[in-house]
Formats: C-alpha cells, sequence, structure tokens
C-alpha cells in the first residue's frame, strides 16, 4: 500500500513550521504512521502531532511523489512576501 502525508516540519524558530509532504509504502496505515515518527525536520508534538493528514494514493502517484522528493529530499521552508517577518522587511536596502 502506499500513502501521502502531509507533516508539519520544523526548524524555523521558536513556534514556527512549515507543511512537507512525503510519500511512504507500507503494509497498513498504523505501520506508516510508526515509520513517518522518525522522519527528519518532523515536528515532534504531542501524540505525533506532526503527522497532519495520511491518505492511500495509488501506485502511479507514489512513484511521481517519490521522484520529487529525490529531487529535493528537504525542502526548504517557501519564504515569500506574505510571510509576517519579511514582509515588514526591505530586502532591496532601498528605502
Amino acid at each position: 500500500m502506499f500513502f501521502k502525508l502531509v507533516m508539519e516540519g520544523g526548524h524555523v524558530g521558536a513556534g514556527k513550521s512549515y507543511e512537507m509532504v512525503r510519500y511512504f509504502e507500507g503494509d497498513d496505515i498504523f505501520c506508516t504512521f510508526v515509520k513517518a515518527l522518525h522522519t527528519p525536520r518532523l515536528k515532534k508534538r504531542e501524540f505525533a502531532g506532526g503527522i497532519k493528514f495520511i491518505k492511500e494514493v495509488s501506485g502511479r502517484e507514489y512513484v511521481k511523489g517519490k521522484r520529487r522528493e529525490r529531487r529535493d529530499p528537504l525542502p526548504k521552508p517557501s519564504l515569500t512576501s506574505s510571510h509576517p517577518v519579511l514582509s515588514s522587511v526591505n530586502l532591496s536596502g532601498k528605502n
């Protein structure tokens, strides 16, 4: 069975996080859940609160997802102008 997991990533500041998508193969949803608990950068909260969503997917979607993971194995949080800190910072150096 193949699963898509949406997880909360950490290490971006106190109390801050970002979402990351990972694909796992497992015998059932519980085995996959246990494997996912050992994922790097996963927020460690009470009762695995860093895992937000688990969904069974097709083999084709799993292969596509794993291909994306190989291109970017540890996705960085996207920092855009809508970010609360960056929106107040002038990055151009002009006033």
